[in-house]
């Protein structure tokens, strides 16, 4: 029989490694009764290369994070939105509508009047605890004296669909894999080497004709592999041979020193305007900050057509 040779996984990259011993492990399937032999092997050696596969794909959560961030900031222009039309109506004409406004003043003061300045789970944090203030009866109706109900039922769903937003980064970062890359490959090095013994042994111990075919596909698949590797060392050989050569003909040149382009101005923080400024200022409607409600908040928002 010829002799089994072995492949060092570590002079491939990640994907050739995985690539190859996703082959050798679809070469031993063709051999049902030499892979029930070698059971005890296979099946940790198939784990590891099932996890190598895995832990290999990048999950891009780029878009998800992006949405989020778009949210937050939505959520935290309604509630600007609204504290300024509380802020306004604290001196308006009505003693009615200006010991309301003075109690919901109190409240946001409570929770942090410049909450949404604060990061976003802080924001999420202080935000809850406001809303969930609001609904006793008594700041309910607050709102409801200075014609704020439209404006709070946006800043809710605002929020609402924020927490939705949160909850699906939270999933797909709970979903990333727990190993890492490096992590997995060890692994598949360490049940690549016992694999190899065990297939060494069956060649010493059995006659089955099986056996010999297994270890020439098999050789076969690593012989491919060789030249690839070696393919790989010539040619990064003659690109240092190259580069040496074209180095002696050219001087190194001196590394210039980059002048910062005139855009390049340290950005400043967006002064956020005092509540007082607000005071008798003309507010944009609040259908302007249309925010669609999710489906499952639309009932509970109720009828929100009616003029505030």
């Amino acid at each position: 029989m010829s002799e089994f040779t072995h492949l060092d996984l570590r002079k491939l990259t990640n994907d050739e490694a995985i690539t190859y011993v996703s082959e050798m492990r679809s070469t031993i399937l063709l051999y049902p009764t030499l892979e029930k032999t070698l059971e005890k092997v296979v099946t940790p050696f198939a784990a590891a290369v099932a996890l190598a596969t895995s832990s290999a794909v990048k999950v891009d959560l780029s878009n998800l994070i992006l949405s989020k961030n778009e949210k937050n900031k939505i959520r935290a222009d309604c509630y600007l939105y609204f504290r300024g039309i509380v802020s306004s109506a604290v001196r308006s004409s009505d003693a009615a509508e200006r010991q309301a406004a003075n109690l919901l003043v109190s409240t946001l003061k409570l929770h942090d009047w410049r909450m949404q300045a604060l990061p976003a789970d802080k924001f999420s944090s202080k935000l809850n605890a406001t809303i969930t203030a609001f609904e006793s009866p008594n700041l309910k109706a607050a709102i409801a004296t200075i014609g704020a109900d439209k404006a709070f039922a946006k800043l809710v769903a605002a929020h609402q669909q924020y927490d939705a937003a949160e909850k699906q980064c939270t999933e797909a970062k709970a979903a990333l894999n727990e190993v890492s890359p490096s992590e997995a490959m060890k692994l598949v090095y360490d049940e690549y080497g016992k694999l190899n013994t065990a297939i060494e042994g069956l060649i010493l111990t059995s006659d089955d004709p099986q056996v010999k075919e297994l270890v020439a596909r098999l050789n076969v698949l690593t012989e491919a592999k060789k030249q690839t590797i070696k393919a790989k060392a010539t040619r990064a050989e003659n690109a240092k041979k190259e580069a040496e050569e074209n180095g002696k003909d050219k001087p190194t040149p001196k590394a210039a020193k980059r002048k910062p382009l005139a855009q390049e101005v340290p950005s400043q923080p967006i002064a956020e305007p005092d509540a007082d400024q607000l005071v008798g200022q003309q507010l944009p409607n609040a259908d302007q900050l249309a925010i669609e409600p999710l489906p499952q908040e639309k009932k509970a928002l109720g009828d929100t057509s009616t003029t505030e």
